[in-house]
């Protein structure tokens, strides 16, 4: 019993630090990317945020850059579903229905895009960009 038990104690600390690596490498990740959008390579934060997804699949914060990566090369339709990816996972991220309204008044859809940005605006009456 105790040869059954002894190996199965030494995997825990082991599962616990691997999960450790994994955060810290998908917080790494995140950075990398918005150091990417922030020096205008959209398709390497593209890239990374995919990454970032795939090892985190409910990363609000990752599915809105992936949008914003997305909409700046753009691909509009790519970035809406993203986007609304966002407000799934979080129903109150004003910055996604902001994001929303921008996507979709550029397409034309000038009373959809009223409605995101009113939304963002009730949700963060600061967040002067949805102004």
């Amino acid at each position: 019993m105790l040869r059954r038990v002894v190996p199965l104690l030494l995997t825990v600390p082991l599962l616990a630090t691997s999960q450790v690596v994994v955060a810290q490498s998908i917080s790494q990740l995140f950075q990398q990317g918005n150091a990417a959008l922030s020096a205008g390579n959209f398709p390497e934060a593209e890239r990374i945020f995919r990454r970032v997804i795939r090892l985190e699949p409910n990363n609000a914060g990752a599915y809105n850059n992936l949008g914003n990566a997305l909409y700046k090369q753009g691909k509009l339709d790519e970035a809406i579903a993203n986007y609304q990816q966002v407000i799934r996972l979080n129903p109150n991220h004003a910055i996604a229905y902001s994001n929303l309204g921008t996507v979709l008044h550029q397409q034309g859809k000038l009373d959809e895009a009223i409605t995101f940005h009113r939304q963002a605006i009730r949700l963060d009456p600061n967040y002067s960009t949805a102004y």
